[in-house]
């Protein structure tokens, strides 16, 4: 089968691999239909040390069920099924940040700050009910959002799926008592426990 490996920082091909099998009892196999990037495929983008064997990339993803194991029980071969990250696996104003803004327009947000700068993502931004959109980045961005908001700062805040500078801008725009929101898997440990946070479910 055909996959997108990285082999170090910036060096990503298309090779052929073997196909997908069976290994444990609890495996399913699945032909991709549709794949998506996820913020953690592109965090090694940059920083991956180089090997001759590579990465494999992606784990978002819509497919078919093409073989499954004995103990599968709910999935059965040909269920069209999706693939999220927090099975599976790990910017700024991709498809995460793209969903909040249309969830604070339906919970009735009267003023959105996208913060971003890829003119196609501004547009679709735009359409989903961004009123603002902030292309500075760092203390640029911080500086312009305390403009936009009377020097206060934001209420409510999400943090899509950034690396350590988008986290430290999240917590600069947000107005004293404000929440911020991290919404993707956190990249390190540089917020002591973050993986633990962010991964933590109700009993």
């Amino acid at each position: 089968m055909r996959a997108t490996v990285m082999f170090g920082a910036s060096d990503v091909r298309i090779e052929t691999v073997p196909d997908a099998r069976l290994s444990e009892p609890t495996d399913a196999v699945v032909v991709v239909r549709r794949a998506a990037i996820c913020g953690s495929d592109l965090w090694p983008y940059k920083t991956l040390p180089h090997s001759a064997t590579g990465r494999r990339m992606g784990h978002e993803a819509i497919g078919v069920v093409d073989a499954v194991g004995a103990d599968i029980r709910r999935v059965k071969i040909g269920d069209v099924v999706v693939m999220p990250f927090a099975y599976s696996d790990g910017t700024g104003d991709g498809a995460v940040g793209r969903c909040g803004a249309i969830a604070a327009r339906r919970l009735g947000a009267e003023r959105i700050i996208m913060l971003g700068r890829h003119a196609d993502r501004i547009s679709l931004a735009k359409a989903f009910g961004a009123t603002d959109v902030v292309g500075e980045r760092g203390d640029a961005a911080v500086e312009r959002v305390r403009a936009l908001t009377g020097g206060f700062g934001v209420h409510s805040l999400l943090e899509c799926v950034g690396l350590e500078e988008s986290m430290l801008t999240a917590l600069n725009i947000a107005r004293p008592g404000g929440a911020v929101g991290r919404v993707g898997g956190p990249q390190t440990e540089t917020i002591p426990a973050s993986r633990p946070a962010f991964y933590a479910t109700l009993p």
